[in-house]
């Protein structure tokens, strides 16, 4: 064997490494086992940890259970005391009493914008078409054609903006 820096390598070097080459390896299955064993004995628990832990661990589990589910129950109870707690709101256009002065202000912001349109707009595709207006419902019908429908959305919208563009003096 040849070296760069030293042509030959010492006698005693080259016969060591041939000794070691021409021994056969160690059993691999045996060996696998005692690296197994060596980590499960490195990583294992002691009785002192496993014991002491064990309860501790079984009485939080079970004082986390007992405080979710009394949590459960006091939410129950709320619902049970007050059933409209969580209940779908009721449609919000025909809980609207008109204003007098902005009679179709829906959302009672004082002032008649796109909000108002699309409050209007949801009212008219949840609500399916009916007879006769009620007293109450007449404020919804912008057109007076005594229908609440996709009508009375688009003058409602024709109306907002003709009345920002008279704001801005661009009749």
């Amino acid at each position: 064997m040849t070296h760069p820096d030293d042509p030959q390598l010492p006698d005693d070097l080259i016969a060591e490494l041939k000794r070691r080459d021409a021994q056969p390896f160690a059993d691999t299955d045996r060996l696998d086992e005692r690296i197994r064993l060596a980590i499960d004995a490195h990583y294992a628990p002691t009785d002192l940890v496993a014991t002491a832990s064990a309860p501790a661990s079984w009485r939080f589990r079970r004082r986390l259970i007992g405080a979710g589910l009394a949590a459960a129950a006091a939410v129950g109870f709320v619902v049970w005391l007050n059933p409209n707690t969580f209940s779908p709101p009721a449609d919000p256009v025909a809980q609207v009493a008109p204003s007098p002065e902005l009679p179709h202000d829906f959302n009672r912001d004082g002032a008649l914008d796109i909000l108002d349109v699309m409050r209007l707009a949801k009212h008219v595709q949840d609500t399916p078409p009916s007879g006769p207006l009620a007293d109450s419902a007449a404020v919804f019908d912008v057109n007076h054609d005594q229908r609440i429908d996709a009508q009375d959305v688009q003058t409602l919208g024709r109306s907002i903006v003709r009345l920002a563009s008279e704001k801005d003096g661009e009749v």
